[in-house]
């Protein structure tokens, strides 16, 4: 389904330093507009994506919708009983790209093994996929914002904070994995700007010891 990169980008290439160069000068001059500084931050996740695969951008773009429908649907006014359901439906199907994608080929040689045993025939294809780049990473961040929005019962969500979180390009290819409440709870007091570090007085002692 997509072609594969000779390699995918880390903190230490000279791509995501060339990424991050002309990316924060942009960024920090919108601190005053913090709207289009979003939008700019959520268009700069899928460029850059889409510069190893434009496929893999789309299939990102799509899986992402995905999770913000099943959050809305899932947070939507009903028993906590019938959101717990929903919940598991959602973390089952959001699920299901990683295993296409990653776990195919070995679930369909196990799958085969047994068959023969069950007087089956080889009814599993096989497929050419590779995996996209950071699917672990957003798969798992997917689930951790399906989860903040079952225990956080909010009005629907914007159809854009889903796709900044699981785009989010200073942790798409290499994570860490983000928790969702805590992505979007650091989103909203952000100013924008670069943040000033002091050095604390017991680390300097310990230091200076």
């Amino acid at each position: 389904l997509y072609q594969a990169p000779s390699r995918t980008m880390s903190f230490v290439s000279p791509e995501f330093a060339l990424a991050a160069l002309i990316f924060f000068p942009i960024y920090w001059l919108l601190h005053r507009r913090r709207a289009l500084q979003q939008r700019f931050l959520l268009l700069s996740g899928y460029a850059l994506y889409a510069t190893w695969s434009l496929g893999a951008a789309v299939t990102l773009i799509g899986y992402s919708l995905f999770i913000w429908l099943a959050g809305n649907w899932i947070n939507h006014d009903v028993a906590k009983a019938k959101s717990r359901l929903r919940l598991t439906i959602g973390l089952m199907v959001s699920l299901s790209l990683l295993l296409l994608t990653k776990y195919y080929e070995f679930l369909r040689e196990n799958l085969l093994a047994l068959l023969p045993g069950l007087g089956l025939t080889n009814a599993l294809p096989v497929l050419d996929i590779v995996a996209p780049a950071g699917i672990s990473f957003f798969t798992f961040q997917a689930i951790t914002y399906l989860v903040w929005r079952y225990q956080s019962p909010q009005s629907p969500q914007s159809w854009k904070r889903p796709l900044l979180f699981l785009a989010f390009w200073p942790t798409l290819f290499a994570g860490p994995i983000l928790r969702a409440n805590a992505f979007f709870k650091q989103a909203e007091h952000c100013k924008g700007l670069p943040i000033h570090v002091e050095r604390l007085p017991e680390t300097s002692t310990m230091l200076d010891k």
